[in-house]
């Protein structure tokens, strides 16, 4: 089993051709299911403005298999995970918050320092999702430190 935790930038390209990029943390639980096959839980938060005015928070929750080709010192993964995120926009009015179907799709290569510890040193992800019932797309780059146990 491993838990891992880091910074994270996203970036949600609108149907309009609009971009929006966010900072924030994202974080992971992975349990060896069978072979190379893991189970993923993976949340993230992201937050941002736009047109200076907006205050956006945007939350992912998903989950779905990882696949590692080989353990070593350098160990790549690929993963599809499926969720929700939650959006919530703040304009100093009424506060709208909505949730979308959230697909997401990537990988990324851990470095092991120690036997329980590893740093990720890339995790970069295809997120899609419809807001306001217009597909959006968008990518996650993400970093950080792995602790493994129980193995």
């Amino acid at each position: 089993m491993q838990v891992s935790g880091g910074y994270s930038a996203e970036t949600l390209r609108a149907p309009d051709g609009g971009c929006s990029r966010y900072n924030g943390w994202n974080a992971s639980v992975a349990r060896r299911l069978f072979w190379k096959v893991s189970l993923v839980a993976d949340i993230g938060g992201h937050y941002g403005q736009e047109y200076e005015v907006v205050e956006n928070r945007v939350h992912t929750f998903l989950f779905g298999p990882r696949v590692t080709p080989h353990d070593g010192r350098i160990t790549p993964f690929v993963q599809v995970l499926f969720g929700m995120s939650r959006l919530r926009a703040d304009a100093g009015g009424p506060v709208l918050s909505m949730n979308a179907f959230t697909l997401g799709a990537g990988g990324g290569v851990d470095l092991r320092i120690t036997r329980r510890w590893s740093v990720r040193m890339i995790q970069i992800e295809y997120l899609h999702r419809e807001w306001f019932g217009e597909p959006q797309n968008g990518g996650r780059i993400a970093g950080g430190v792995v602790f493994h146990f129980g193995e």
